[in-house]
């Protein structure tokens, strides 16, 4: 199985409170979905909706079942950010509260969540190569090479600034150890409130995430009159004909995010 990302960046309901007020809203889910998902949530959106069946959408379901019914430490323990833990104990507890497609999902890929999610997927094993160059001795070699194993582990694509690299915050403590950050409490409370359905399915906001650095992600003009998104790229991306931009400063301290952005639909594109 390859596992997305568990959630590499912690800015998205900031992002998200650029649109507007959400707590009416239905978000549909786009690309990076679990942290998109849970930053959704945490600004007080009442609707998800996401492709279950997927490993981005499955992830996302679990995540919302588990803060439901396990306190924070034991969710966590479930996603494999402790040592050992009762990952499949714990899997089982939650199961019955799945919908049948992400049920179905985990059921055949229940070795990913006994090896532990946040350290079994694809990405998470090349962040493997940023704790091993991680040691390497201080100036601007050290750090052109960090940048480099950073961009490699998330996707290959991306250009990250090697002086971004010396920010001490939480995001990069996670990095020195080879995983992004955990659940936090604050996604943890999030999660008791609104509903996660099938989808996606035309809602008020579409969620791109990063999803037009990695593909050209056709298909989501339809589902919402406004896009959010962020990118990891020198210059964000640009809008498709008959869509507005707004352009949108990200926290300095990420050493992955560079642009955030807000997309309208023009009422007469």
């Amino acid at each position: 199985m390859v596992l997305p990302r568990w959630g590499p960046w912690q800015d998205a309901p900031g992002l998200l409170a650029r649109v507007g007020d959400l707590s009416g809203a239905a978000i549909a889910l786009w690309g990076d979905v679990r942290s998109g998902g849970l930053g959704a949530l945490q600004v007080g959106v009442p609707r998800l909706s996401v492709d279950l069946s997927s490993p981005e959408g499955a992830s996302l379901a679990l995540t919302i079942v588990a803060c439901r019914a396990l306190p924070r430490a034991s969710a966590a323990a479930l996603f494999g950010e402790d040592r050992f833990g009762r990952r499949i104990w714990f899997y089982h507890h939650v199961r019955d509260g799945l919908g049948p497609a992400a049920r179905a999902f985990w059921d055949a890929h229940e070795r990913a969540v006994r090896l532990g999610l946040v350290a079994a997927g694809a990405s998470e094993h090349r962040l493997a190569g940023v704790r091993r160059v991680w040691t390497l001795g201080a100036g601007p070699t050290r750090r052109r090479a960090q940048a480099r194993a950073l961009a490699w582990a998330w996707g290959g694509r991306a250009r990250i600034d090697p002086a971004r690299l010396d920010a001490p915050d939480a995001w990069m403590q996670a990095l020195r150890i080879a995983r992004p950050p955990g659940l936090t409490s604050a996604q943890h409370a999030a999660a008791q409130e609104g509903v996660c359905v099938d989808g996606p399915v035309p809602s008020d906001v579409v969620w791109l995430g990063d999803r037009l650095d990695r593909d050209a992600a056709v298909g989501w003009q339809g589902l919402a009159p406004v896009a959010v998104g962020w990118s990891a790229r020198a210059e964000p991306p640009d809008p498709p004909a008959g869509w507005q931009a707004e352009a949108v400063q990200v926290p300095g301290d990420s050493p992955l995010a560079r642009h955030g952005f807000v997309w309208r639909r023009n009422p007469r594109g």
